[in-house]
């Protein structure tokens, strides 16, 4: 008799595991994601060929966008962290924010309608007050309101800066005052 029931139960627990590798297998299937990069004006950039990189990926995932700034990474692990690097010759490096999906998504589409990822040169940042210093790091300049195309900026601003394996780094800011103040 218990060996019956014994072999009962291990029925039941091997099929219950199998259930749920197989389940885990098909939740964790890679997914797609699709966007369109324009330049800082909201304008095509010439010709195809923005670099668009899986951040943190072993692989290296890229793809590179169209003509039309469309671009479609697939393989993308579902359920993960992740963000993107968007890098073009003649443009500043673009990141996109850390997220976790389970499904395809589409990063152009929002409530608020088309929101591709906007792609300055050195010249569109020295027009808005925010450029690099020369081999320092250094970012000085507005925090710009993208609701408004970014025509105006936003103020009392929370700044984090990370760098590789999640170091914070000191945000500096100027207050109303004009005094240098060290950020959280």
């Amino acid at each position: 008799m218990f060996a019956k029931d014994f072999n009962k139960m291990l029925t039941i627990a091997v099929v219950f595991f199998a259930a749920l590798l197989i389940g885990g297998a098909a939740a964790a299937s890679p997914i797609t994601v699709s966007g369109i990069v324009k330049d800082w004006n909201g304008n095509l950039i010439p010709a195809p060929g923005v670099t668009v990189l899986l951040v943190g990926d072993e692989t290296k995932t890229t793809t590179t966008s169209t003509t039309d700034g469309s671009f479609s990474l697939s393989d993308v692990p579902a359920n993960t962290p992740f963000s993107l690097k968007f890098s073009k010759a003649g443009y500043l490096d673009v990141y996109s924010p850390n997220v976790n999906l389970g499904g395809n998504f589409n990063l152009n589409v929002s409530s608020t309608g088309s929101t591709p990822f906007m792609m300055p040169t050195a010249a569109d940042l020295t027009a808005f007050g925010a450029m690099p210093a020369a081999g320092k790091g250094l970012m000085a300049g507005r925090v710009a309101d993208a609701t408004y195309r970014y025509s105006s900026t936003v103020g009392s601003v929370f700044v984090t800066a990370t760098g590789n394996g999640g170091k914070v780094y000191p945000v500096f800011y100027r207050d109303p005052f004009g005094v240098l103040v060290q950020g959280g």
